[in-house]
């Protein structure tokens, strides 16, 4: 067998779109959650790396600064460096339950914290911001985000049966699957 080599690039890709066919195929939350938390992470490391201002960073210096405001009698000492870490650990922790029993063996985890579609959203936006192409399965999947938990009105989308946001989960993942499949 010939040796095949995977850059990271490659790797997060492959991971992003597999947890998106896992979700739409309505398969284990938490093999999807797992999928994407190491292309999240492997994309936050090369965003650290580069020279390029992801739209993460945005994301990080506006919320440091609305801590500011909601506390402004605490002094919170944090740069936006170290609150980017500080975020960026408390964000692997689902990912790090299930993958490590060595400090939390009798836990448990609530799967209502897992945030998975969330998470997968940041992926895609990271894989996009640090100039990668996006791919068929990221680009149903972002449409599908939106059409899930719209931010503004013109962003519902209505099916026969209602909004895409007003849909129970699993009405919701087949009109994913529906996207991907077009």
């Amino acid at each position: 067998m010939a040796d095949i080599h995977i850059t990271k690039q490659a790797a997060a890709q492959r991971q992003i779109d597999a947890a998106i066919r896992i979700l739409f195929a309505e398969e284990d939350p938490l093999a999807v959650h797992t999928v994407v938390a190491a292309a999240h992470t492997i994309l936050v490391d090369l965003a650290n790396k580069s020279e390029k201002q992801t739209v993460l960073d945005d994301a990080y210096s506006h919320a440091l600064e609305q801590l500011h405001e909601y506390f402004p009698h605490k002094t919170i000492g944090w740069d936006l460096r170290e609150f980017k870490t500080w975020f960026q650990r408390v964000r692997r922790q689902p990912a790090n339950f299930l993958k490590h029993a060595d400090q939390d063996a009798a836990e448990a985890l609530n799967l209502a914290t897992l945030e998975t579609d969330h998470l997968l959203l940041e992926a895609c936006t990271l894989y996009r911001g640090l100039g990668f192409e996006p791919t068929t399965e990221m680009y149903a999947f972002c449409k599908w985000h939106l059409a899930a938990y719209p931010h503004e009105e013109e962003d519902r989308i209505e099916t026969a049966v209602g909004a895409v946001n007003s849909l129970d989960r699993t009405a919701k993942l087949q009109f994913g699957a529906f996207l991907l499949e077009r």
